[in-house]
């Protein structure tokens, strides 16, 4: 069911800058630029961000999707405190996994985490562009065991 699933999540990003990527143990992981769904400070969606994700919300509560566990972390730069970066970043995480629960997803399948700066795809941020790659949601989508 995961390569089922995994198959309809690439159709429904196609032609979207969310990166869907096999993990170990059949998971997936999905990223998503924080700036396709906030805007700049922001931990409320963007009201596009609720149509952006609506076709993920019903993959989750596909047959597929139903048997699987699903964890939204929020990331950020290196900007700014760590402490405050975590807190931010948990919100957004919870901003998203909330509309997922309201499209139907069950919320005991749903966990959050703001992993602030404690995992940066570019360690080394000395551009914009390295900046903005780090401000991300995850979405990590695992079988039920």
């Amino acid at each position: 069911y995961m390569r089922q699933l995994t198959r309809e999540l690439r159709v429904l990003v196609r032609d979207t800058p969310i990166e869907v990527d096999a993990l170990r143990g059949d998971a997936l992981l999905l990223r998503i630029p924080a700036a396709w769904l906030f805007e700049v400070d922001a931990v409320a969606l963007r009201p596009e961000a609720q149509v952006r994700l609506d076709a993920l919300g019903l993959a989750l509560v596909s047959p597929q999707g139903e048997r699987t566990r699903v964890e939204v972390v929020g990331h950020s730069d290196s900007l700014g405190r760590r402490e405050p970066n975590e807190t931010f970043t948990q919100r957004r995480a919870e901003a998203v996994a909330a509309l997922l629960a309201a499209r139907g997803v069950a919320p005991a399948r749903l966990a959050t985490r703001g992993a602030g700066e404690a995992e940066l795809r570019e360690k080394k941020e000395d551009s914009p562009a390295a900046r903005q790659r780090n401000r991300r949601i995850e979405i990590e989508i695992r079988p039920s065991r």
